[in-house]
């Protein structure tokens, strides 16, 4: 593959399941099927969270193309895991814990709408809760550690 001058810096990787590092004149960056990472990012969002309620963080996804979240446990030693189809390819994920259980819920924010979709880890991902709160093109606040 030739080398994708347009690539930035490691700001720009995301989750991708099959990547290589590539050194280019802006500094090394990913790439899968000929595609660096800012583009990647807007197919698949990288969520990690203890969604599994053991206190340690779980490995998980949003892939936009489909609105579904895969969470990989910790508590399974990351062997067995979990999807979750939440969310529209123009959702942001938003995942916090938002029903106060230590756990992570599987949150996303619809700017089209300002409405936030939560699925809540106290009912084990199988019941929802919706807040329309916002205006019509805003941007979530996300904490980020």
């Amino acid at each position: 593959m030739p080398a994708a001058a347009h690539c930035r810096t490691s700001a720009d990787i995301a989750v991708v399941e099959h990547a290589t590092i590539h050194s280019g004149p802006h500094g090394p960056h990913y790439r899968e099927s000929g595609l660096c990472s800012s583009v990647l990012r807007t197919l698949v969002v990288p969520n990690a969270g203890n969604y599994d309620g053991d206190t340690r963080a779980d490995i998980a996804i949003y892939r936009r193309s489909n609105g579904t979240w895969y969470i990989l446990t910790s508590s399974s030693n990351f062997t067995a895991g979990a999807g979750y189809a939440w969310g529209a390819s123009t959702d942001t994920p938003v995942p916090a814990d938002y029903d106060g259980d230590g756990r992570t819920d599987i949150a996303v924010y619809r700017s089209s709408s300002a409405h936030w979709f939560i699925l809540k880890s106290t009912t084990s991902f199988t019941t929802a809760i919706t807040y329309q709160w916002g205006t019509t093109g805003d941007v979530p606040v996300l904490r980020r550690p």
